[in-house]
């Protein structure tokens, strides 16, 4: 058995950030996601996506 710290559920947007801080902090960490991918609900946004921290594209698909 894996012992973690913080255990995420999620590898949407706010997942993805929570590990990408669990791992600068040197938190022992675990992201759980479903899906084959990262990423959420980006996938099913189709229109303009204009406040996605960092990146900027036309909508979720263009990330992949």
């Amino acid at each position: 058995m894996q012992h973690v710290d913080v255990l995420i559920i999620g590898g949407g947007p706010a997942g993805i950030s929570a590990a990408v801080w669990c791992k600068r902090l040197g938190v022992e960490c675990l992201l759980l996601e479903e899906q084959a991918q990262l990423g959420g609900q980006l996938f099913t946004i189709y229109n303009e996506i204009i406040d996605y921290p960092g990146i900027q594209a036309e909508n979720g698909s263009a990330f992949y």
